[in-house]
């Protein structure tokens, strides 16, 4: 069973990053057989109207307004996979800024949101764990966090290389939602920030994502690899946040919500509850370490399981 994040934030981050491939990837493809399909039949009807390539390829679909010709014949396969990046890159940043705002509601103090997104300032993703983290649940720390903290993924080191890169991917994303899509000065900033760290052993990835030095005031340069990479950064960033306050009273509530039936709690036999409680946790994803008494407690008290 792969290992999940215990937070249901992060858990939610992870799911949508899953959704929006599911759709990404198909589209991609998908265009990329429609450029072939009405490339082969202009080759066979050179003077093919865009009607009748609606009529051919649109039939049925319910798209209108489609001009295939200029689409699959005069706009090349790189300017289109640039498009499919833009698009990309607005999800997967509005899926991290979600899993910011959703984490810092969990633990009751919305100002971290702004926290959990930057590595500069007074106060930055280091400080706001920390301040997660105040709250600490003996179980957990005993039992859950040992498990998330022994995971590859888990790294404290690479948050600054990890957080540079996603603030410089976000910054073109700005550039493209306020700036006309064209390079400013806080995209040339950032990508000096992060460049000291653009490695692949500092951000604890198989590739830095692929990027191209930003020019002010030229359009934003865009790769589809490169945003691909990104979203990997951001589930790295999640995964150890979510690692850094896996022994939280937080957590031990999203621990036991998980454990229940929708029914209620479920009914443990007392004398294998340990060894219920390590299968039922496995199935969850949730690496245990060890099941302690004290785990066994918290469960039964939040009412997530009833020893019988």
């Amino acid at each position: 069973m792969a290992v999940k994040p215990i937070m249901p934030a992060s858990r939610s981050f992870a799911s949508a990053k899953t959704h929006l491939f599911d759709f990404v990837w198909p589209a991609a493809t998908a265009l990329w057989n429609l450029r072939w399909q009405v490339g082969g039949f202009c080759n066979v009807i050179p003077d093919a109207r865009n009607e009748l390539l609606q009529a051919r390829f649109c039939e049925g679909s319910g798209v209108r307004g489609a001009n295939l010709r200029r689409a699959c014949i005069d706009n090349t396969w790189e300017a289109q996979q640039e498009e499919f990046a833009r698009i990309l890159l607005v999800n997967i940043c509005a899926h991290f800024e979600a899993w910011c705002k959703s984490l810092a509601l969990t633990f009751g103090r919305p100002a971290l949101e702004k926290e959990l997104q930057t590595w500069a300032g007074k106060r930055n993703v280091v400080d706001a764990v920390n301040s997660m983290r105040s709250h600490v649940s003996g179980p957990m720390q005993g039992s859950v966090e040992p498990g998330y903290k022994a995971q590859a993924f888990y790294n404290t080191s690479r948050l600054e290389p990890l957080m540079r890169c996603y603030r410089f991917f976000k910054e073109a994303r700005n550039c493209l939602a306020h700036d006309g899509g064209l390079v400013s000065t806080g995209l040339c900033n950032a990508y000096g920030d992060w460049l000291p760290h653009a490695q692949p052993g500092l951000m604890g990835v198989k590739e830095v994502p692929q990027h191209s030095a930003p020019v002010l005031g030229v359009p934003v340069a865009l790769s589809l690899r490169g945003v691909v990479g990104l979203t990997q950064v951001c589930l790295r960033l999640v995964q150890i946040v979510d690692a850094e306050v896996s022994g939280t009273l937080a957590a031990e509530a999203a621990l036991c919500s998980y454990l229940k039936d929708k029914a209620g709690p479920r009914q443990v036999p007392r004398h294998r509850v340990k060894k219920k409680l390590a299968v039922l946790l496995k199935h969850e994803g949730i690496p245990v370490s060890l099941v302690t008494d004290a785990l066994v407690g918290a469960a039964v008290d939040r009412g997530a399981i009833r020893l019988v």
